[in-house]
């Protein structure tokens, strides 16, 4: 589990818990989206099914790649 907290002077803070860090697995995640230059929400696809959940980006120049969520 991954929880934000804001405080009220501006700040925010991370906590986690559990087998597996989320929050760095959510900031990987940014910064390929950064790297990619920010692509629109309608290029990314989410799967789910027996073999598990997905989230996929396919970008305009045919570019992709998948995160297992």
């Amino acid at each position: 589990m991954a929880q934000v907290q804001d405080h009220p002077e501006g700040s925010s803070t991370v906590g986690v818990s559990g087998p597996r860090d989320l929050w760095q697995d959510i900031e990987a995640a940014h910064r390929t989206w950064l790297d990619r230059n920010r692509p629109r929400r309608e290029w990314f696809t989410v799967e789910a099914g027996p073999e598990g959940q997905s989230v996929g980006y396919t970008g305009p120049d045919g570019s992709s790649i998948q995160w297992k969520l």
